[in-house]
């Protein structure tokens, strides 16, 4: 938002400055003609005349010349007025954009119609003053600006565009400007206007050469022709009267009458002087008889003999000049010659003028189709654009994946279709979508690990510390022979997603599912904690499940939960074509058996000791037993997570109190104090651990056990 009111303001304070360089324009011939002697609010007369010759388009140029410094003077004030009424003095509204338009448009209309009407010859552009060329020129680049801005606030309409234009300034971290962003980036627009735009220019370069060419030809043709002919007329009518200088000033008179009244006539060419050079016997020629009385009578000192009419170029009065030999007799004795010449810049004139038009035409239409391939080249750009936003999106959905920064879900794959043009790109879009699809499908089948995994050039593996989760759905075998697959999917599959959520929202990741188990893993600095807290939630929930079972009448299922913490095998594991990312060694084969041993004590949540070090003071735990697991010799201390600390209840913390205490009686083998402690925890609290250690303690008092016992449990099952 700050970035914009900056931008906003800048161009206020641009606004001014031009308006104000635009007002000292037409100011200056007022105060200073010498140095501004264009005047726009004079331009009508000057073109038009008073009375005018076309009164439509003196009022046309007259309002338009007025209302440049009208215009102007409220761009001065909108600087002050802008919140006041921002429709009229925002830069970046509609209106404001248009008079910005407006005023540059008009000032540079302005000076092409000046130049179009008055300019006959180069010396028009060395008469200017420089001022003159500093507001023309600004003025393009302010005009070239808001059309610019125009197109940019037109293309918001559209919605995709919109969020293109987030898209970029989240890309970028910061707003870009839209002339910024025309003139920096290298993008598809800019090198779309940088291809068409030359090979325009070069078409129109070359049709205007080879125009212009032919008609310069032309104009020399013809003047070659018609100063030909009349050197050779008049040079005919001196050999018939040579003598006769009555006749001839006659003709040279009327010669002069029709030249001036060829002036303004586009088919006739104007020349300079039509003389005649009589040859003096003391040398050099007297011009017995021109068009310019002035020249009549005067000597001109040159040694000239002709034989036949010539036409040369005299660089030095930049004229063209056409000689016709005057002969007497027989013997066609030289007497003088004829001459007309034509000045350059009269017989060029229109050649000169058509120039002007065609290159004022070319630079128009050159500049109007720098906008106009941006404008109409939106039709390809922005669907490139808009597939490009959305391709972006999925990239980053799928690189933060691979990256572990969100977990995967097959949810955040949404492919967004911006296209709306038949053609290609829209069937590029599909093809997209698509393949978004099968990725989306595919994600719900692999863990987070695996797709990190699949980021990488060829298979790994390394040994981390992990904590591993297992849950098994205890019941679920039963419910499901009574009811049709599609139902035993269904159910499944809700009590799954309720544990993978659980452990997604506990920084967990669940590597797998066996049939109704779950494995997942949990990595970091508080890896121990998160996966209890993770059990702890899972039992709620499941707990609310078999509650609304049995309300609804329906058979109720359990979860058993194991945890253990340690160093394990992590890699890619299966075969070349068909392969897992997974987790290996005695810490994954430990948990996994602690699941399954929640049956033999009738408990929730077991834990191993490495476990509970971490997590004793944030869950109320009690020690179960220690026991060996089938294939291990080393036996493990296992203790049950009942709840978390902060908010347990007073018969949990009996619970774990006489629970340790009978066990630790059970181990010295004080059978009747330890039978008491178990037995109280039945009858009050039905605890099912304790029934297992009175059935060991009867087991005991028949066999008791060597003397070398240690306490351990050796379970010979999974």
């Amino acid at each position: 938002m700050k970035e914009r009111q900056d931008s906003s303001i800048q161009f206020h304070i641009a606004e001014v400055l031009y308006s104000v360089i635009v007002l000292l324009w037409y100011i200056l011939p007022l105060a200073a003609p010498a140095v501004g002697r264009f005047d726009p609010l004079t331009l009508s007369s000057a073109l038009y005349g008073m009375p005018s010759s076309h009164p439509g388009a003196a009022v046309l140029v007259s309002i338009l010349a007025w209302a440049v410094p009208v215009i102007c003077i409220w761009k001065i004030a909108s600087f002050f007025l802008h919140r006041t009424v921002p429709f009229l003095a925002d830069p970046g509204q509609f209106l404001p954009i248009l008079l910005n338009l407006l005023t540059s448009g008009i000032v540079v209309a302005l000076l092409v119609l000046h130049m179009l009407s008055v300019a006959h010859t180069p010396k028009y552009f060395s008469t200017l003053p420089v001022f003159t060329y500093v507001v023309a020129a600004v003025s393009l680049c302010w005009n070239g600006v808001f059309i610019v801005r125009l197109i940019a606030l037109d293309s918001r309409r559209d919605q995709a565009y919109r969020e293109y234009l987030e898209f970029r300034r989240s890309s970028n971290g910061r707003e870009r400007r839209v002339l910024s962003v025309v003139l920096q980036r290298q993008g598809i627009q800019r090198k779309q206007v940088l291809t068409f735009v030359p090979m325009i220019l070069v078409i129109i370069a070359v049709m205007a050469f080879f125009l212009l060419r032919d008609f310069s030809g032309t104009i020399r043709a013809a003047v070659d022709a018609n100063g030909a002919g009349l050197a050779d007329r008049t040079a005919s009518v001196v050999k018939a009267n040579p003598g006769d200088q009555i006749a001839l000033d006659d003709y040279f008179g009327a010669e002069a009458k029709k030249n001036q009244a060829s002036a303004g006539q586009a088919s006739a060419f104007r020349y300079n002087t039509l003389s005649f050079y009589l040859l003096q016997k003391t040398g050099g020629f007297d011009i017995k008889a021109s068009t310019d009385h002035q020249l009549a009578g005067t000597h001109v000192a040159r040694e000239l003999t002709l034989d036949k009419p010539i036409s040369q170029y005299n660089a030095q009065t930049q004229s063209y000049e056409f000689l016709t030999p005057v002969t007497l007799g027989k013997e066609a004795k030289f007497i003088g010659y004829v001459m007309v010449d034509y000045a350059r810049d009269v017989i060029f004139e229109p050649y000169f003028r058509t120039q002007i038009k065609v290159f004022t035409i070319a630079g128009i239409f050159m500049y109007a189709s720098i906008f106009l391939i941006y404008l109409f080249g939106r039709a390809i750009v922005f669907p490139i654009l808009f597939l490009r936003m959305s391709v972006n999106s999925i990239a980053n959905v799928l690189t933060n994946m691979i990256k572990g920064k969100v977990r995967p879900v097959a949810g955040l794959l949404e492919y967004k279709d911006r296209i709306t043009t038949h053609d290609e790109i829209k069937d590029l879009s599909g093809e997209v979508n698509h393949m978004t699809a099968v990725i989306r499908g595919v994600i719900p089948y692999i863990s987070g690990s695996t797709l990190q995994a699949a980021s990488k050039d060829k298979p790994t593996s390394e040994r981390r510390n992990l904590t591993l989760l297992f849950t098994d759905i205890r019941g679920f075998t039963t419910i499901s022979e009574s009811l049709p697959p599609e139902k035993v999917v269904e159910m499944l599959n809700h009590y799954l997603d309720l544990q993978a959520t659980i452990v997604h929202d506990n920084n967990g990741e669940v590597d797998k599912f066996v049939g109704d188990e779950m494995m997942a893993t949990f990595k970091g600095p508080k890896r121990d904690l998160d996966a209890c807290k993770a059990a702890v939630e899972i039992r709620k929930a499941m707990a609310k499940e078999k509650e609304l079972a049995r309300a609804q009448g329906r058979e109720s299922v359990t979860i058993g939960i194991g945890i253990n913490s340690g160093p394990v095998i992590f890699g890619s594991m299966g075969a070349k074509e068909r392969m897992d990312f997974t987790s290996i060694g005695d810490t994954v084969n430990l948990a996994a058996r602690l699941e399954g041993t929640n049956k033999e004590y009738g408990t929730k949540t077991l834990v191993t000791e490495s476990v509970y070090e971490k997590v004793k003071d944030a869950f109320l735990c009690r020690e179960i037993d220690l026991v060996t697991v089938k294939g291990k010799s080393q036996p493990a201390r296992i203790f049950e997570v009942l709840q978390e600390t902060k908010g347990s209840a007073d018969k949990l913390h009996r619970m774990k109190k006489v629970f340790e205490e009978s066990l630790d009686l059970f181990r010295k083998r004080k059978w009747d104090a330890a039978d008491k402690g178990f037995r109280s925890l039945v009858d009050d609290l039905n605890d099912d651990a304790s029934v297992v250690f009175l059935d060991r303690i009867r087991e005991f008092r028949e066999n008791p056990p060597p003397k070398n016992w240690d306490g351990v449990y050796h379970r010979t099952s999974k």
